[in-house]
């Protein structure tokens, strides 16, 4: 996410809670927030985490880039440029999502995924509805399935259900893994 609060994703989060007549304390206590928190954010006044925004989504059922997209997408063939790509970046995290998939209305959602070195995609283990398919397009990298790692390299593939708790993570000293992910149902 950008550093700079953006007012368009605090509209989108009261659009839709006010037009699923959810109170903003009941947001609040479903996605585990405080209510001056979600009020912030709906006023462009600060930006949440990207995990408590990955909870408001949830709580409003809606995927994270939900927030991002310009307008809904109804066609059943799209293309995205390279350039036009949707990026969510955390500032604090040195993580950055891509979403390659802008139509929300799909089964599923592909997302290329940067770590930098000695990061990883959360600070805890992360569950949600579906499947996940990660394909390692470039360096090594551990994930965290429940109570076990794996270590995968670059082409290396995995598919798991992603009620498992999981979090993907850069151990390498120098180089920024970069993997795609494919999530079933749309979760990010």
């Amino acid at each position: 996410m950008d550093a700079k609060p953006t007012n368009r994703l605090g509209e989108k989060i009261r659009s839709l809670r006010v037009s699923q007549n959810i109170s903003l304390k009941d947001l609040a206590k479903k996605s585990d927030l405080t209510s001056s928190t979600i009020s912030q954010v709906e006023r462009g006044l600060s930006n949440p985490s990207i995990p408590a925004l990955r909870r408001i989504a949830e709580t409003l059922g809606v995927p994270v880039f939900y927030f991002f997209s310009e307008e809904e997408v109804d066609e059943s063939i799209i293309i995205v440029r390279k350039d036009q790509r949707k990026e969510l970046t955390h500032p604090h995290s040195n993580v950055s999502y891509e979403l390659l998939s802008p139509n929300l209305s799909m089964q599923m959602e592909v997302v290329m995924v940067n770590l930098e070195p000695g990061v990883s995609s959360s600070n805890e283990l992360f569950s949600h509805k579906g499947e996940e398919v990660c394909v390692v397009l470039k360096g090594k990298m551990k994930i965290l399935l429940g109570e076990t790692s794996y270590e995968l390299e670059e082409g290396d593939c995995i598919q798991f259900k992603s009620e498992i708790p999981h979090r993907y993570v850069n151990e390498e000293g120098d180089v920024t893994v970069r993997l795609l992910a494919v999530l079933t149902p749309p979760s990010f």
